[in-house]
């Protein structure tokens, strides 16, 4: 009798810690809702966002020829269809208006803490105080600002997304023993690899859990997840076909200088776990490699041979470690592209393996009990509430940051002011966008100054000029920039306009060649080339490139408004009046003597 009472109250205590949990996690759902709440109504930014989702026509009309082109043409140096199907489907909600884009952000990372949640409670073995803490620390770090207030990011939350699903399923495979959670672990994985090609880590951090567990080591283990790993391989492959397309500043370092980098990058992302100070978009590599960067691989080594000797009966410890190290391996410059010493968004997932084992250390001070009270417990958690009210500060602080391209680039000028020619230019873009051309002027000016062969502000500056009427000066700067990237696509189109400014047609024409042997499926191009022609009098190329830019695009009144012109001179009056016709119901702006002279009137 005495023992079913102790089992019923152990049930009942039991029972009232989950619904403790549980209410736990809707306190901190709404308060991560609170703190990134101001970044729905933040703007989009002119890095990736443009060629993500502003100037991406692929998902602005979904059509089975850009859907194709979705799956089989790489972005970014990643192959991810999914993250730009989601936001096909946000453009078809709201256009270009970031607002949605930024609500389903913010919502995949609230869905995603509530999956850290669940994994690290069915882990831990109902351990729902590490749970919590995990969570928590999870949902309002500032180092994953870049991944929910990012829209271009939302590769990042989208993966996560289903690779913990997948992972818990994994879970569920292993201690049920039923086949459906392995295939649908493995459809899982599928979608997190088709949102982001970092998942293929999944099989590797589905070994860790074989071991957390305490699985025999036997072949079964390997077997059972060999279509998990050729998945893995056929995505490490596309993006290394993908990222060695890239322009990377990586590409000129030695090996021994990405392991150098790749070590101090570890280092700080550890560091910054527990001291997110100097966040920023962008962290410049250093002019030599310094001091620190070549102990950071002897730190690592030490760290290893630390964790090894000392902590490789602590399962949590080991478990969390190598979940971090193995998230955040393929991000470092070891094996990635990446223009950036440190890139924040890059700990979304891989934090979890830190905090993981923080918050099994958490749980075990509130078991270990001193007199009457829980003292260890009690001084864990205030030290938990500060770091958590500290985080949240910080979080609000630096995501201010993002309301908009100027105030983000403005802080990165202002934490590395003689260093960062990237953040002068892109933010003289968006100077530039807003028509303020005096500003973006100067920081043109000024990136041009810290980096005399950075062809992206002269070609800037010399699209400025030419919105400004100074040919010449336009001409002088984008012959310079081009001379430095003789393959930019952007180059030669702004040349070319001002050849077509200047009517030197014949070499307007040359330039839109060029750009058409690089990328022949901008129809803008095949237009601009045939007014070129058209003013030329060459009329049957002029038709040929009309007809090829309203065949790529026939949204646009203005094609067929130029179409209709070059009917009139060849003596098609019948077809240059259905083209007029048909530009004038497409909003283009019509002169009502020319369609009433095409009209007998």
């Amino acid at each position: 009798m005495a023992k079913s009472k102790k089992t019923k109250k152990a049930t009942a205590a039991k029972r009232s810690y989950n619904w403790l949990g549980w209410a736990g996690l809707v306190a901190i759902l709404i308060l991560t809702y609170r703190i990134y709440a101001p970044s729905l109504d933040y703007e989009f930014i002119n890095l990736d966002d443009p060629g993500y989702v502003t100037g991406n026509p692929y998902i602005q009309d979904l059509t089975a020829k850009n859907i194709g082109k979705i799956f089989t043409e790489p972005l970014a140096g990643y192959y991810h269809p999914l993250t730009l199907l989601s936001l096909a489907l946000d453009y078809r909600t709201s256009g270009s208006e970031p607002h949605t884009y930024h609500l389903v952000n913010l919502l995949l990372h609230l869905a995603n803490t509530v999956f850290v949640f669940y994994f690290v409670y069915l882990l831990g073995r109902r351990k729902w105080i590490a749970a919590l803490f995990t969570a928590l620390f999870f949902a309002i770090h500032p180092m994953h600002i870049e991944s929910v207030a990012w829209v271009a990011q939302r590769k990042e939350v989208l993966y996560t997304f289903f690779f913990l699903p997948a992972m818990i399923s994994y879970l569920y495979f292993i201690r049920k023993g039923t086949r459906k959670y392995y295939w649908l672990s493995l459809g899982l994985f599928v979608l997190s690899l088709a949102s982001m090609p970092l998942a293929g880590i999944l099989p590797f951090a589905m070994l860790l859990v074989d071991h957390y567990e305490g699985r025999k080591k036997e072949w079964k283990l390997l077997t059972e997840k060999i279509p998990f790993f050729a998945l893995s391989l056929l995505a490490a492959i596309l993006t290394w076909s993908a990222q060695s397309q890239l322009d990377s500043y990586m590409k000129e370092q030695t090996f021994l200088q990405k392991v150098q980098y790749s070590s101090y990058g570890l280092l700080e992302y550890v560091a910054k776990l527990f001291a997110p100070f100097n966040l920023s978009i962008f962290h410049p590599y250093p002019a030599t490699t310094g001091w620190m960067f070549m102990v950071a691989p002897l730190a690592v080594a030490a760290l290893i041979a630390l964790v090894y000797f000392f902590l490789r009966k602590n399962k949590s410890m080991v478990f969390g470690l190598s979940f971090f190290t193995l998230a955040i391996l393929p991000g470092l410059q070891l094996f990635a592209h990446n223009p950036s010493l440190l890139s924040e968004r890059l700990t979304y997932l891989p934090y979890i393996g830190l905090l993981f084992p923080l918050g099994v250390l958490f749980e075990s001070a509130w078991e270990k009990k001193t007199g009457k009270w829980p003292l260890l417990g009690i001084i864990a958690t205030a030290i938990a509430l500060v770091g958590a009210g500290f985080f949240s500060k910080q979080t609000q602080k630096h995501l201010k940051n993002w309301k908009g391209s100027v105030s983000l680039w403005t802080d990165v000028i202002r934490k590395y002011p003689n260093e960062a020619p990237d953040a002068y230019n892109n933010r003289g873009m968006a100077f530039f966008s807003q028509e303020r051309t005096d500003e973006a002027l100067a920081d043109y000016n000024q990136a041009i100054s810290l980096d005399s062969t950075y062809y992206l502000p002269i070609l800037n500056r010399g699209t400025l000029f030419l919105s400004l009427g100074n040919h010449d000066q336009a001409l002088k700067d984008l012959n310079k920039g081009l001379e430095l990237a003789p393959d930019f696509e952007k180059g030669y189109i702004n040349r070319a306009g001002v050849y077509l400014k200047t009517e030197r047609f014949e070499e307007a024409i040359q330039d839109y060649d060029k750009v058409l042997e690089m990328n022949p499926n901008i129809a803008q191009i095949y237009y601009l080339r045939g007014y070129a022609k058209m003013s030329l009098g060459r009329y049957p190329e002029a038709l040929e490139d009309l007809n090829t830019s309203i065949e790529m695009n026939n949204k646009m009144g203005s094609y067929y408004l130029y179409r209709s012109y070059v009917y009139s001179f060849m003596g098609q009056r019948d077809k240059a009046l259905e083209d007029v016709i048909q530009a004038e119901q497409l909003g283009a702006e019509i002169d009502k003597d020319y369609k009433n002279q095409l009209m007998g009137q």
